[in-house]
């Protein structure tokens, strides 16, 4: 079975969005893949300050 993929824009760079949004992959099985659209620097940014380790990003700069 195939899953759809979940599109996700976090809006505000300085909201709590990031903490919710790891702490929900950290409590729960995802079984779509995610598609984070957002800056590269402020989510590297947003993983050290959370501790969040990430196995896996796949990045699409329109630069490539």
């Amino acid at each position: 079975m195939n899953s759809s993929p979940i599109l996700i824009v976090p809006g505000e760079k300085k909201s709590i969005f990031f903490e919710i949004f790891f702490k929900s992959i950290k409590s729960k099985k995802i079984t779509s893949p995610l598609i984070l659209v957002c800056s590269k620097k402020i989510l590297d940014k947003e993983i050290k300050k959370n501790n969040f380790n990430i196995n896996r990003i796949n990045q699409f700069s329109p630069d490539n």
